[in-house]
């Protein structure tokens, strides 16, 4: 008999690791973009920014981007997520921590000047919020992607990479 419980114990335990593994796998992805604003009312864009999880923490936390956003539009975010709701909030500090600022997605497809004192002109990092209000896709610097720098650039996340938290 006791054999038998190892057994099972065993295949319990091969289940649980083989269901984690595959995680990764069943992380749902979005072919959006935000596109960033140095002024209120979508004036003088300076970066546009392709990406494709949600609940991953994009950091601009480099001296080309940071705390320098305005405003800003996106398109292809997801519009349906917990409760029936998906997000983007931006945030003032590096890893998506500090003041916060969130709005229901699509908002009009973007936002037209920051007025939430706290977080005006200290935007740090942004995150799509579609499976739930906290990290669990990892984080990601977009001031490593290639090209960043250069007034109107586009960048894009890869998206081979793992997720990692």
């Amino acid at each position: 008999m006791a054999v038998s419980r190892t057994t099972v114990a065993c295949a319990f335990a091969f289940l649980a690791a083989f269901a984690g593994s595959l995680a990764d796998d069943d992380v749902s992805t979005f072919e959006g973009y935000i596109k960033l604003y140095a002024r209120i009312y979508y004036g003088d864009p300076f970066l546009t920014v392709n990406f494709n999880y949600p609940n991953r923490c994009y950091n601009l936390d480099c001296d080309t981007l940071n705390n320098k956003i305005a405003s800003a539009k996106w398109k292809n975010l997801p519009t349906i997520g917990f409760d029936g709701r998906a997000y983007i909030a931006f945030y003032s500090d590096k890893d998506c921590t500090g003041y916060k600022s969130t709005y229901e997605l699509p908002h009009f497809g973007g936002i037209r000047d920051f007025d939430v004192q706290k977080v005006k002109g200290n935007i740090t990092c942004f995150m799509v919020l579609s499976e739930s209000k906290v990290v669990e896709n990892g984080i990601s610097d977009v001031c490593d992607w290639s090209s960043v720098g250069a007034e109107g650039d586009v960048v894009e996340e890869d998206p081979t990479l793992s997720l990692s938290v």
